[in-house]
């Protein structure tokens, strides 16, 4: 199933020239390593898992004296759907009915 909005949350390095690169899991999974190459990021599934994983990356770097800084990415997806002319052809939901209100 086609999911026209979404969101997805991934953590970006940039480097000491200023260079920003996605991060991806490491191949045991314990840890992160950057890449260039947008599809191979880690998504997180909520901005809060997110949000911690940057700032243990961010400690770490601390720890270990590198000087890249972490930040986390909230991606957001629409996909629009058109007819064979390039018109917008959305499925219109039809309002709630609004309640009526009562005569005073």
């Amino acid at each position: 199933m086609v999911n026209r909005n979404e969101e997805k949350w991934f953590l970006v390095e940039v480097n000491e020239n200023g260079e920003e690169n996605g991060l991806q899991r490491t191949w045991n999974g314990n840890g992160f390593q950057s890449t260039p190459i947008l599809s191979s990021v880690y998504l997180f599934k909520t901005e809060d898992e997110a949000q911690n994983a940057c700032k243990i990356q961010n400690m770490m770097n601390a720890m270990f004296e590198s000087n890249r800084k972490i930040y986390y990415v909230k991606e957001n997806v629409a996909r629009v759907r058109y007819d064979e002319t390039g018109t917008v052809d959305e499925i219109v939901k039809p309002a709630p009915e609004e309640e009526p209100t009562p005569e005073v």
